[in-house]
């Protein structure tokens, strides 16, 4: 006895579930669940000390954030709002969009967003930062988010990071490692976005502050300079074949007692001679 069933296609409602899962896999991209093996990320490997100066994020956090923004990414579409995109992507790295900021140069939040699907493997943080090049905008990261905002913006509310360049500055006295920093600190403004630093008419800034037998620099840039920075001192210190101490060695602010300055009252004679003061550093 033979049996003949009718066929039937999927019913609508189906359909329609399918194809929308399509679509958004379409727009959307996916982020990659191995790793390729050509991608290095030189800001996961570092090996000069930093710190963030945030009341709201610590040290811990930025770290989650960065590997967030490192993990392979692969689009496959072309254009895609930008607020569709950032929801798509928030269960892996907390973003949000500056809204106010974005709406001052004229630009909504479902302003469209352009990928390119044929580059090789990259990270999410490289296809953001392309696609947000063609919109004037840039990625910051403050209070344990990333938030995508304008250049203006982000120039308003610089963050602060701590350096320890410490094993970049030599083995010297004192003088000769003051000399060391100075130096250095005019190659970063030299060779790190220029024309952002405030000597030559940006705002960004970079400040010495030595601290015992350490050597730091507290810098305020964008988000995106600190990270360039970071892996520019990062390739200085592996150029110089030696790798500094991992294990911070500065106190810490829950076990360090407040800086009592008591200046000398006694006079002290001064035996210098004319033209034999610490030279003073004049960026060119």
């Amino acid at each position: 006895m033979k049996l003949n069933f009718p066929l039937r296609g999927p019913s609508p409602l189906v359909a329609s579930l399918f194809f929308s899962l399509l679509v958004t896999l379409q727009c959307h991209g996916q982020p990659q669940d191995v790793p390729s093996p050509t991608l290095e990320i030189p800001i996961l490997d570092t090996v000069v000390e930093s710190w963030p100066v945030d009341a709201m994020m610590t040290r811990a956090q930025e770290r989650a954030i960065w590997e967030a923004l490192c993990q392979p990414y692969a689009p496959t579409a072309i254009k895609i709002p930008l607020d569709d995109w950032v929801a798509s992507v928030r269960s892996i790295c907390p973003m949000e969009i500056d809204t106010i900021a974005l709406e001052g140069i004229g630009l909504t939040t479902d302003h469209p967003i352009s990928f390119r699907v044929d580059t090789p493997p990259q990270t999410l943080l490289v296809h953001l930062s392309s696609a947000l090049e063609d919109l004037d905008c840039v990625v910051e990261v403050r209070h344990g988010v990333v938030r995508i905002t304008t250049k203006d913006t982000a120039d308003n509310r610089l963050p602060v990071r701590i350096y320890d360049v410490s094993s970049l500055t030599g083995d010297g006295d004192v003088r000769e490692k003051l000399i060391a920093t100075k130096f250095l600190s005019h190659t970063i403004q030299t060779v790190i976005e220029p024309d952002d630093w405030e000597v030559l008419g940006g705002v960004s800034v970079i400040q010495l502050f030595p601290m015992k037998d350490k050597q730091l620099l507290c810098v305020a840039t964008r988000t995106q300079t600190h990270w360039r920075l970071q892996a520019f001192l990062d390739q200085l210190q592996r150029a110089g074949g030696e790798s500094p101490v991992q294990q911070s060695t500065l106190p810490q602010l829950s076990t360090t007692p407040p800086l009592k300055f008591q200046p000398k009252v006694e006079p002290r004679k001064s035996t210098s001679k004319p033209g034999a003061e610490l030279p003073r550093f004049r960026p060119q």
